[in-house]
């Protein structure tokens, strides 16, 4: 009978093991992904600023030499 339940704690304790070692990789991959997230966000903030001067650029009516509809360069 002891040796019963030593084996059944032994098999939770396994399965907990591997339920710990599932949350530990969800918690690790939410964690990639938001780190992902972060980068993608900054790097649409840049690339939405950099577009802004440029049509500022475009509209500013001190710009009288400037040609209009000029496709947009890709500085990168």
């Amino acid at each position: 009978m002891q040796q019963e339940g030593t084996a059944a704690k032994a098999a939770g304790s396994g399965e907990n093991v591997k339920l710990r070692g599932l949350f530990i990789d969800t918690l690790t991959t939410k964690e990639s992904l938001r780190e992902e997230n972060i980068r993608l966000r900054r790097l649409a903030d840049e690339y939405y600023m950099k577009n802004q001067g440029r049509l500022r650029q475009l509209l500013d009516s001190n710009h009288k030499g400037l040609v209009l509809f000029t496709a947009a360069v890709n500085d990168e």
